[in-house]
């Protein structure tokens, strides 16, 4: 088989999409302002993407019913990624019980019946290191859900050291590629592969918020799930290198010259929007991480004012070659997205609603 057929074969394995879908400031920049009656949000963002990770099962967990509505509403090659419920990652020494585990399970099983099950995403905070006790508190997930595609997101630079990457290649766990503020002690960018699945999650560059220290109690540094309250620190700086007004500077409502607008509030350590050479420094990366795996699944998390979905769609472009569709409010939002959009509506409509 010749290179080109090859590198074709490994783009269709890639899936891009959102970290989520229901935000209320997406509204007016990624759905419509005004949605008809019977507005399906996941249907809709189905229309441009083939996968979205599901954040709820983090909180709470996965509700059958709903996987099935969701599989009702969204085109038979859709698929869903899961994040694994934080009773099996944060709390520690793990304290689960067969009930709990068997709950999960039942959660994910229409869609993992479905063959629409991507990935569950086990997601440690920084704190999490590569050592002794981590390895049996992975052993004890792999355990329990190892029927199911395991994908580990560790946040600590231990985790990339050559005992940890054999522990995880050994026991079948994939490996989270991350896109996130440098550090010293952070998972810097990589292309690693330990499972048959490849996995990019891109949180966004927001160095001032992600590493805001907060007073809330059980508060976790580096990019927890549970973003930091209260007052940010110094004015981020913007994706085109402005700095912005501090969000709780309320007087001042004028739009940013970058596009991203101001009062991030809670959301702030994901309000970045990404530059394009900043998302070509990723595409070689995910086309090697493809080579390498059976399927790869591409999320973008800084979600803030709809910039996920955006970037989203540059990813999908460049990886496609071609021009994608671009839904009409995000295009007025983000006007650089103009030289990538598709001409005509999307395809597909909103799906079975009901």
């Amino acid at each position: 088989m010749s290179e080109e057929p090859q590198a074709a074969s490994a783009v269709r394995r890639i899936r891009v999409g959102t970290s989520g879908w229901s935000y209320a400031d997406w509204a007016g920049v990624f759905y419509p302002l005004e949605k008809p009656r019977g507005f399906d949000e996941l249907a809709y963002l189905a229309r441009f993407f083939d996968a979205v990770e599901v954040n709820l099962s983090f909180y709470r967990p996965p509700s059958a019913r709903m996987g099935a509505l969701w599989l009702r509403r969204t085109p038979p090659g859709f698929e869903f990624t899961y994040k694994l419920h934080q009773r099996f990652t944060h709390e520690r020494p793990p304290a689960w019980t067969h009930s709990h585990v068997a709950e999960y399970k039942e959660g994910v099983e229409p869609v993992r019946g479905a063959g629409r099950l991507g990935a569950v995403l086990v997601q440690f905070p920084w704190s999490f290191r590569a050592d002794d006790e981590a390895f049996r508190h992975l052993e004890a997930v792999r355990r329990d859900f190892g029927d199911l595609p395991l994908v580990v997101e560790v946040r600590h630079v231990s985790w990339t050291g050559p005992q940890a990457i054999r522990f995880l290649k050994d026991t079948g766990l994939g490996f989270c590629c991350l896109d996130q503020p440098l550090s010293r002690s952070g998972v810097p960018p990589m292309t690693l592969v330990t499972s048959p699945v490849g996995y990019v999650r891109l949180h966004g560059r927001n160095r001032e918020a992600w590493f805001k220290r907060t007073t809330q109690p059980g508060a976790l540094r580096g990019g927890s799930p549970d973003p930091p309250r209260g007052k940010p620190e110094p004015p981020p700086l913007c994706a085109a290198g402005q700095v912005e007004d501090p969000p709780w500077r309320e007087t001042r409502r004028a739009k940013l010259p970058c596009g991203i607008k101001r009062d991030a509030g809670r959301d702030e350590r994901y309000n970045y929007l990404y530059r394009e050479e900043e998302l070509q420094e990723w595409i070689g990366r995910i086309h090697e991480i493809a080579r390498a795996s059976q399927k790869t699944y591409v999320f973008t998390n800084n979600h803030y004012r709809g910039q996920a979905p955006a970037n989203a769609l540059q990813i999908l472009s460049k990886l496609r070659g071609g021009p994608v569709p671009v839904p009409a409010p995000l295009l007025k939002e983000f006007p650089f997205l103009e030289s990538i959009a598709a001409e005509g509506p999307p395809p597909g409509g909103q799906g079975e609603l009901f």
